[in-house]
């Protein structure tokens, strides 16, 4: 993907949660903590401690899926919003996917997630008016040169247009209609691993966000629209990262009094999957570094250590439904010390694996 690449390696609601099915625990799990145990203190060869990370241009041209990079295809797209209406109100929805499973742009709907969600005075509950996307779907370019999906989740379709500048989420239907304008820049990651039986493999992570206001389900709303799209040489959940990944990630966006937009994801795991960027919307990079360290307080919070000194604390709003040994929630991510107030917010946070103390990585 284009971007300002002259790029460094950086070396490698108090809610309810809801309980889901564990339809995709994770494997593996004790040959995965014991790897990652040796995997803290020593590296053997085609292992790091740090991923690739940093900033890109989001053209639209390089978001096809029959793109590929480094020999990686593209395997899924994933869309999440995170919503808010004046009444204070919450909707996530965490995620739509489109699958790529034949490497050749014939695309396949799924959800990731079971439900969208909703707040509720119960706490955070299954949205009942929405339907997951299923069946087929498509990807064009439009005239305008914007990326274009189409899918239906069964009552009506679906359709998200977007380019470097620009989102429009509509239903046929107009139970959604959503639009609004990039963050910054997006941000991307390279994954190599190595996992206990010698073998490896690659993947390959990018991203944008987009600050969105309109109607859902007949309330105004704003909020948070995200884009994430997958490579690989297999699908993400056939993964062995995935299937044994420990640790934390969180995705984050704040608007704040003076007008600014910030947009961040840390990664701090075992594997090689840490790094932490941030983006702004003056289309400047503001952070980029492999160096974070993370510590998990007994509310659910967590703070994060950043290789330029700066301390960022993820507070959480309540836990959203996950699946296997994987625990999402919601809530804020913010700078200590920051000076400006936060307006808008969304963070969404996802820890991994049997976290042994409050040290995460």
């Amino acid at each position: 993907m284009r971007r300002a690449l002259g790029r460094r390696l950086a070396i490698p609601l108090a809610l309810v949660s809801v309980a889901i099915p564990a339809a995709y625990a994770t494997t593996n799990a004790r040959q995965a903590q014991d790897a990652g145990s040796r995997a803290s203190s020593q590296l053997l060869i085609g292992s790091w401690h740090q991923i690739l990370i940093g900033i890109f241009q989001p053209e639209p041209a390089d978001q096809l899926v029959t793109t590929s990079y480094w020999g990686l295809h593209h395997t899924e797209t994933r869309l999440d919003f995170f919503l808010r209406s004046a009444s204070g109100h919450s909707y996530y929805l965490a995620s739509d996917a489109l699958v790529n499973a034949g490497k050749n742009g014939q695309l396949r709907a799924r959800p990731w997630l079971p439900k969208a969600m909703k707040s509720s005075a119960i706490g955070v509950v299954p949205d009942p008016r929405t339907r997951p996307w299923t069946g087929k779907a498509t990807q064009q370019m439009t005239p305008q040169g914007q990326v274009q999906y189409t899918a239906s989740d069964g009552r009506t379709r679906h359709i998200v247009t977007f380019d470097d500048k620009s989102v429009v989420w509509q239903t046929r239907n107009r139970t959604i209609s959503l639009r609004g304008v990039i963050v910054g820049p997006g941000i991307d990651w390279l994954l190599p691993t190595r996992a206990p039986d010698g073998s490896t493999d690659e993947l390959y992570y990018a991203a944008q966000e987009y600050s969105v206001t309109g109607r859902y389900y007949g309330r105004k709303v704003s909020g948070y629209l995200q884009i994430e799209n997958f490579y690989g040489t297999v699908g993400y959940r056939k993964t062995w990262w995935y299937k044994n990944r420990l640790g934390n990630w969180v995705y984050w966006a704040n608007q704040y009094s003076d007008g600014s937009e910030e947009y961040g994801q840390f990664l701090c795991g075992q594997y090689g999957a840490r790094g932490a960027a941030i983006a702004n919307n003056k289309g400047q990079e503001v952070l980029e570094t492999g160096d974070v360290s993370a510590s998990l307080g007994r509310s659910g919070n967590i703070t994060y250590t950043l290789g330029n000194g700066e301390r960022w604390k993820y507070i959480t709003a309540g836990r959203l439904p996950g699946h296997g040994m994987t625990r999402y929630g919601a809530g804020l991510v913010e700078r200590l010390g920051e000076q400006r107030k936060i307006v808008r917010h969304n963070a969404f946070s996802m820890i991994a694996g049997r976290v042994n103390g409050r040290r995460l990585c």
